[in-house]
């Protein structure tokens, strides 16, 4: 009987051990980091029964701790891939927060929650931001009307453009352009 309490101890030590394993891997773990299974590996057919028990509550320990530092950085890879996707298809009207989500493959209300999360704002902000730093740069430097700028832009309307706009700038489109 203890025999078989033993083994399905080693069984569950090494279900947990796997599993931790598995996803560091699956977050790109290199490969120094996965050196901390290695005490286990190493005590895994020892038959002390404490001893076993603290390596694995070490090496548990230890997985936790790094899974924390790559999925922080398996978040902020997601929020920077979304990003560089809206800088260069902030222009299209079409852009929503759906579609960014599918190109970077994540759920829409976690990559919403990321960006409120990692950018201080909401996609929506995000992406308002980025219209709104293009259209500066176009008004600027090039005689395009201001209404052709909104829609090359991404705005879908004058109105909307200008009251983006003034939310962002304290003035309308036509006034910074004047000023400018």
């Amino acid at each position: 009987e203890a025999a078989g309490d033993k083994q399905e101890i080693r069984g569950r030590y090494e279900e947990l051990i796997g599993a931790l394993a598995e996803r560091m891997i699956s977050l790109h773990a290199t490969e120094d980091k996965m050196d901390l299974f290695a005490p286990y590996h190493q005590s895994a057919e020892e038959d002390d029964r404490e001893h076993l028990e603290q390596v694995v509550r070490k090496t548990s320990q230890r997985a936790i701790g790094c899974l924390g530092h790559y999925g922080q950085k398996s978040k902020n890879r997601y929020v920077q891939q979304a990003r560089e996707y809206i800088e260069e298809h902030s222009a299209d009207s079409s852009l929503s927060l759906d579609l960014v989500a599918e190109m970077v493959g994540i759920n829409s209300a976690y990559l919403s929650r990321l960006f409120c999360e990692i950018c201080g704002m909401n996609f929506v902000s995000y992406v308002n931001q980025c219209r709104v730093e293009r259209a500066e740069i176009l008004l600027r430097q090039t005689k395009i009307p201001v209404k052709e700028i909104g829609f090359k832009t991404g705005f879908n309307s004058l109105q909307n453009f200008n009251r983006v706009f003034k939310r962002y700038k304290n003035m309308t489109p036509g006034t910074y352009r004047k000023q400018g």
